[in-house]
């Protein structure tokens, strides 16, 4: 008789945990779709502007930064007195380049690259002349806007790397060089009238060639935002002074998939 009463109750506390355990999984089911949900309605993007010296030329950099299911999307137009120039990059999660547009009106340039593997196809015209190149690479990544491509490399504390870039300007415009960034050191500058800790970083081709070019970009310790360049844009170009001036995040809603 015991042994059948005391059966009874292990049937019925064995029926009630499977509810309870029914009930977490339901609760649980509901928090990672709400948090889900979230995730998609709410996200970031991200505008800023930086102020370029070359000589008595400002040029005003305008940048939008956008999430996208495959990483980033990132919009850079360039202003003086008129448009100087305008770029669109897809970027993967760490921030290397999958496509880029360009498009300069003033040396009739207009050109699109994407990656496939590891050949970079490119198309278009450079001052006019028409471009059709396929550049055979490594399985190094492709980093076509040094300034945005390179803040996961400082935020991961990385001390060196070696990537692909297009060259747009000078001696290397629309031919593909190896580059390497290394860190150099630590230092206090001076951003937008505000003393700011930052992470020196210098660009240079690889091997030999590093003696022809270099331009050294300088990235906040704080959020590894990239704040300062001086150097030249490229090989045989005019030196330059690049200043973060304007930083704005906002929520947007996104798109579903």
């Amino acid at each position: 008789m015991h042994f059948k009463q005391n059966f009874n109750i292990f049937i019925k506390v064995g029926a009630e945990w499977r509810k309870i355990a029914k009930i977490r999984k339901m609760k649980k089911s509901i928090l990672f779709l709400t948090i889900l949900e979230l995730a998609w309605i709410s996200v970031w993007a991200e505008t800023r502007v930086y102020k370029e010296t070359v000589g008595k030329k400002v040029i005003f950099h305008n940048c939008l930064i956008e999430p996208t299911p495959e990483g980033y999307f990132f919009k850079l137009t360039k202003m003086s007195d008129q448009l100087e120039d305008e770029a669109e990059f897809e970027l993967d999660s760490s921030f290397s380049t999958l496509k880029w547009t360009y498009r300069n009106p003033k040396k009739k340039t207009a050109v699109t690259a994407y990656r496939e593997g590891n050949i970079i196809f490119l198309s278009g015209a450079y001052e006019e002349k028409n471009v059709n190149k396929k550049f055979k690479i490594n399985d190094l990544p492709w980093k076509q806007i040094l300034s945005i491509d390179l803040e996961k490399f400082v935020a991961a504390g990385e001390k060196d790397a070696t990537f692909w870039a297009i060259g747009v300007e000078g001696p290397s415009a629309m031919k593909i060089t190896e580059l390497s960034a290394k860190v150099k050191d630590e230092e206090t500058i001076s951003v937008n009238e505000k003393e700011e800790e930052a992470i020196r970083i210098r660009i240079s081709m690889t091997g030999i060639m590093s003696v022809l070019w270099h331009g050294d970009y300088w990235f906040r310790k704080s959020d590894y935002r990239f704040v300062r360049y001086e150097g030249d844009s490229g090989p045989g170009t005019p030196r330059s002074i690049i200043e973060l001036i304007q930083e704005e995040q906002a929520q947007l809603p996104q798109r579903r998939p």
